[in-house]
């Protein structure tokens, strides 16, 4: 699906994603939340919102990331129909 070339593209050039500003630290604050289920617009580390970082927590993608990789999801499927 190229879901590596993709995150390849989001680490080089963030800012071309929605502003991100962030592709290395988590967005989510640690010493806030155990579970990044439990993470909210309120538990979030200083300056950081839903679209300026490429991760939740450690191995989660943020809603972003996710929307990314949801959006060439539906555009690969969409070019290439099985």
């Amino acid at each position: 699906m190229l879901t590596n070339e993709l995150m390849q593209t989001m680490y080089k050039f963030p800012t071309s994603f929605a502003g991100m500003t962030n592709v290395t630290v988590q967005n989510c604050n640690a010493a806030v939340v155990t579970n990044v289920l439990d993470c909210t617009s309120d538990t979030l580390i200083t300056g950081a919102t839903s679209t300026s970082h490429l991760w939740a927590d450690a191995t989660h993608l943020s809603p972003n990331g996710h929307a990314y990789i949801g959006s060439l999801a539906a555009s690969r499927t969409r070019a290439n129909p099985f």
